[in-house]
């Protein structure tokens, strides 16, 4: 029985946590990828875009990494299902990062009619990520009696918030550089767009990341699973 249930657990839970995998693997190496691809393959030498959504005109082959980072990562995130069967709520924050995800994709930033879109969309997407690592990826799933589980999950929601704080700094910097009373500069050569974007993104990606377990993974006590893993071979999810 105990053997069932360990394979069902691991059918079932894999897909969970490869698409929150692929979501915070790209948000981690999508400013370091365009950064590379636009030195050796943009045609401009040394030269860097002043943000990530810069690299939209960089270059084809930057614009075409970019656009289809975010289409796809908009897509996986349609597919979180958050840790209950009928979470309506995490359902609702995924499909709206779906929809904001692929308003950064597909809306370029330098638009006249439409840039406004371009960055309201990259505004409500960080501003949900940040609620989803506050608040949903912190709720517990696990029983009281678990100490080993519980223990684990305190110290994986130390990083959601710790997360969910450096995106709130991210938004917060990126805002104050648009008012010319703080005398920021988002134009000078040290790409400071570019920086908080990566501090965002780097945030987003750690969240993520531990959220499918490549960070602090599944912790079992004498190769039985706990509760919680038993509990996603019911509803087929992945546990907090």
């Amino acid at each position: 029985m105990q053997e069932a249930i360990q394979d069902i657990a691991k059918i079932q839970g894999t897909s969970a946590r490869t698409i929150n995998l692929c979501i915070g693997g790209g948000a981690l190496l999508l400013g370091p990828g365009l950064v590379l691809i636009g030195l050796f393959f943009g045609g401009k030498g040394w030269e860097m875009a002043k943000s990530i959504s810069a690299y939209y005109e960089f270059s084809d082959i930057t614009r075409n990494l970019f656009v289809g980072v975010l289409c796809a990562m908009g897509l996986l995130m349609s597919a979180y299902r958050g840790w209950s069967k009928d979470n309506r709520c995490d359902r609702t924050i995924a499909v709206a990062s779906w929809v904001s995800a692929w308003g950064i994709a597909l809306v370029p930033f330098n638009s006249r009619q439409y840039s406004w879109l371009h960055f309201s969309s990259a505004g409500v997407l960080f501003g949900l990520m940040a609620a989803m690592l506050w608040w949903r990826f912190t709720e517990a799933t696990g029983d009281a009696d678990e100490a080993n589980h519980c223990r684990w999950k305190r110290l994986r929601n130390r990083i959601y918030r710790g997360c969910a704080l450096a995106i709130l700094v991210a938004i917060i910097i990126k805002a104050a550089s648009e008012i010319s009373y703080f005398g920021i500069d988002t134009t000078q050569p040290a790409n400071l767009t570019f920086w908080i974007e990566v501090l965002g993104l780097t945030a987003f990606s750690l969240g993520w990341l531990t959220k499918s377990r490549f960070i602090l993974g599944y912790q079992k006590a004498d190769g039985w699973l706990h509760r919680t893993e038993k509990r996603e071979a019911h509803w087929g999810v992945e546990a907090a």
